[in-house]
């Protein structure tokens, strides 16, 4: 009768040590009884299987998940305060528009140019604040694409985004200050 071989196989790693090994010498755990070649190898298949399994979830958990995922930023009071001024600002920016072309109309296309601008700023400002889960991933779009997942966004990143909107709007108002002080001749 010939005598089956046993070996100790690492439950971490799936490799095959002597009987006599104590820890394994691939990854250093610590073993458990010896088992019979035939056993050994129906364990390593069970052992890869699980490491594979826990490779995809690693992986999948480190590049965001399903691509379903979205990056979900609350609308705070401090975001509706800034787009509701940046709106009321688009519509004071689009009546001196309007004023300038009625009341000048030969300088009325420069500040028309202008004015364009600053209503660009005001929309990028009311988008960033009433839609910030939207505008996070279209500002990162190109991450998806090379990483396949959409960064999630520090707090920092959050207020700094907050920030950047008061900034367009003030920079907006003052262009509108601009404008009137140039509509009622002042400049």
């Amino acid at each position: 009768m010939k005598k089956e071989i046993m070996v100790k196989v690492c439950t971490k790693c799936g490799i095959v040590n002597t009987e006599r090994a104590k820890k394994c010498e691939s990854c250093g755990a610590k073993l458990g009884a010896p088992v019979t070649s035939s056993e050994a190898d129906k364990l390593c298949e069970q052992i890869a299987e699980h490491n594979e399994k826990m490779k995809k979830a690693i992986a999948d958990e480190k590049f965001g998940g399903s691509v379903e995922d979205t990056v979900d930023i609350p609308v705070t009071p401090a975001r509706i305060v800034i787009g509701v001024l940046g709106c009321i600002a688009a519509v004071c920016e689009v009546v001196l528009m309007i004023l300038s072309h009625r009341f000048f109309p030969e300088g009325a296309d420069e500040m028309n140019h202008g004015g364009f601008c600053v209503l660009l700023l005001f929309l990028i400002a009311v988008l960033h604040c009433f839609l910030p889960s939207q505008m996070w991933s279209l500002s990162h779009c190109m991450d998806w694409i090379h990483y396949k997942e959409i960064p999630r966004p520090s707090d920092l990143g959050l207020k700094l985004q907050v920030v950047s909107s008061a900034f367009l709007i003030l920079l907006g108002v003052a262009f509108i200050t601009l404008q009137v002080l140039l509509f009622c001749g002042v400049l």
